[in-house]
């Protein structure tokens, strides 16, 4: 998806029926990957019935994985997972 907003794909992702994807693609900076991670980790806890508000509960692992395609200004994501 094109995002038009701030939190678009973290709205997208808590809202959209993933079961048929094989994992979700970051093009963006920093803050497009934080959204994708966030809702990812988000949906993830509540579909888990996890309260994330608990700083006692252990998140789980999502099953999709994220990819990431750099086009921000600094990209500190990928210069920290890739080097």
């Amino acid at each position: 998806i094109y995002t038009e907003r701030a939190n678009h794909a973290r709205d997208f992702i808590l809202q959209e029926d993933l079961h048929d994807y094989d994992g979700l693609i970051s093009v963006g900076g920093d803050g497009m990957f934080a959204e994708l991670c966030h809702g990812l980790l988000l949906r993830t806890s509540r579909e888990k019935n996890l309260d994330i508000n608990d700083p006692k509960v252990n998140l789980v692992r999502p099953d999709l994985r994220i990819g990431i395609i750099p086009a921000g200004s600094t990209d500190a994501i990928v210069f920290g997972t890739t080097g």
